[in-house]
């Protein structure tokens, strides 16, 4: 709770008596718009990625406890047979100071012809670079496993170190 004084002085140079407010209560931002991008490294195309997602982020206990939901997609930047992916995430992360770690799941299109989309298991930590109250940027590092079928962790991958801004 905050107490502000006031004095109110018009055009001509005339003030007012002071005015005093109690009980002012300033609320943190919990609503954020998403901005990621990043370099990406993908095993089974072993081949090298560049992408970035957009999407919100919400506090559900502010810079303790978080949700994120992000969709996007990364270019491919080896040749064929490779593709171009899409991606869909949703993210829960636990906060300690300025940094964080936390779990969630996601989807990648195919990355060539011959395979299928992927439903993946996401591991994500990262660190705050700055917080001023309206806009916060991160450092973060990503994990995604696939899940089911033939697809092995140590042959389907997807590793990401990104930079993101809430604002």
């Amino acid at each position: 709770m905050f107490t502000i004084t006031a004095v109110v002085t018009d055009d001509f140079g005339a003030m007012s008596e002071p005015c005093k407010i109690e009980g002012l209560e300033v609320t943190q931002k919990r609503l954020f718009g998403d901005a990621n991008i990043f370099p990406a490294w993908a095993r089974g195309s072993h081949g090298p990625y560049g992408g970035g997602e957009i999407g919100i982020f919400y506090y559900l206990i502010p810079y303790k406890l978080d949700v994120e939901a992000v969709v996007g997609g990364a270019l491919a930047l080896k040749g064929e047979p490779w593709k171009s992916i899409g991606m869909a995430d949703f993210l829960i992360n636990y906060h300690a100071g300025p940094a964080f770690f936390g779990a969630g799941a996601g989807f990648t299109t195919a990355v060539k012809e011959t395979r299928d989309a992927d439903f993946e298991l996401l591991g994500n930590v990262g660190f705050d670079v700055f917080n001023n109250w309206n806009q916060v940027g991160s450092i973060f590092f990503r994990v995604r496993w696939p899940m089911g079928g033939e697809r092995t962790f140590a042959d389907n991958h997807k590793l990401i170190l990104g930079f993101r801004l809430l604002f």
